[in-house]
């Protein structure tokens, strides 16, 4: 399975319920249907839009299984829709929503899942009231997900069987989906505990989709899809040229679509007075709650630093193991000084995002060297 999508900062939020239905089907229904599937919470509401969090919550309904663990799924494979290639079978195989497995890698788990989801008599993997329905099908029918309200032990163990391993290269994917899950309201009724793993009937994950080569954690570095959110820059300020290639070589090495919270909207200075890589457009950050990555760092934020040392020219083992060590690193490659602050509280905290900068030397130079001027009366 695919995960790219949305984190959520962990905090205390009051639940509330989306005041919405669902509609149900015998294709799609099975005898242990039920009403009490949980409620999603504040958190979810603000990161859920409400057709999506309608058909989690007929899916849930109708296979009996917890809301917010399903829409956590849905949040990891496609950030509830928001997969620019969503109806596109991807080179493993999955394909939807929910990245449903339809061949390939990715196993036939569509073929053993299919389902109805809006009761409009057809069974279509790229609706994605079906799509939906399905993953919760297979969820509960073949990878031991219990009934709404079971332990959080066993829903952690189905969403290592769905993506085909509790964590790999790529995400730490059993504990992003469980903890956004709690995030979105999840209440299990035991302590989380490590389980073996176990794969498909047929021997595959429902995905695995889009996973690292064998060969190497990162990708091959080609160009890669960078997104900015609409407020990530002031109107009219874009980053600058050299910051867009760079991010595209980023994403290229991450081998992921990645989408940059802050641009050149930020403060003028930064918290040690000095001018801030981003309001010159030399700077961005990658935030956890765009990105899929825990707010308390790690996870895919890791990669995502990982492939910035990459570009920064270290190697593959060096960049990894520097992604996963974070802190305030400045690197001189080329005509460029790239500084990628991670997993750190210098400069603020930087747990929740990876902030890269990058900028000429000689522009760095010229930044030391006309304030000391300036100073000198020069």
């Amino acid at each position: 399975m695919l995960r790219v999508g949305g984190g959520l900062a962990l905090v205390v939020l009051a639940l509330v319920a989306f005041a919405i239905g669902g509609s149900g089907n015998d294709d799609c229904n099975d005898d242990e249907s039920t009403d009490d599937v949980g409620i999603l919470s504040a958190a979810a509401k603000d990161d859920i839009p409400k057709n999506a969090a309608e058909m989690y919550y007929s899916a849930a309904k109708q296979q009996n299984i917890d809301v917010a663990f399903l829409a956590s799924i849905g949040a990891q494979e496609c950030n509830h829709g928001r997969c620019p290639t969503i109806n596109a079978v991807n080179g493993s195989g999955c394909v939807g929503w929910m990245q449903l497995g339809v061949g390939g890698r990715c196993g036939h788990y569509w073929d053993r899942n299919k389902c109805d989801g809006n009761d409009d008599g057809k069974m279509d993997v790229l609706d994605p009231w079906d799509n939906i329905c399905g993953a919760a099908k297979g969820l509960r029918k073949e990878k031991g997900a219990p009934p709404a309200g079971g332990s959080e032990a066993k829903y952690r163990q189905a969403a290592c069987d769905y993506y085909g391993a509790c964590s790999d290269g790529v995400a730490n994917y059993a504990d992003e989906v469980m903890t956004r899950a709690k995030a979105y309201g999840f209440k299990g009724g035991d302590k989380t505990t490590e389980l073996v793993n176990v794969g498909d009937p047929d021997g595959t994950s429902a995905g695995q989709c889009e996973a690292p080569a064998a060969d190497g954690v990162l990708a091959d570095g080609t160009d890669g899809q960078v997104t900015y959110t609409p407020n990530a820059n002031r109107p009219g300020v874009a980053v600058t040229e050299d910051m867009k290639t760079v991010m595209r070589k980023i994403a290229g090495y991450y081998g992921h679509p990645i989408t940059v919270c802050t641009g050149t909207n930020h403060n003028r200075l930064s918290s040690s007075g000095n001018v801030s890589d981003h309001w010159d457009g030399n700077g961005v950050d990658i935030c956890s709650s765009a990105n899929s990555f825990p707010a308390s760092g790690g996870g895919k934020g890791d990669l995502i630093a990982a492939a910035a040392f990459r570009v920064a020219g270290q190697s593959e083992p060096d960049a990894v193991a520097s992604g996963k060590r974070g802190g305030l690193v400045n690197i001189t490659h080329g005509d460029f000084r790239f500084q990628i602050i991670w997993k750190t509280q210098k400069g603020g905290n930087h747990n929740d995002h990876v902030h890269v900068g990058v900028q000429r030397t000689n522009e760095v130079q010229q930044a030391v060297v006309s304030p000391l001027a300036a100073r000198s009366g020069a």
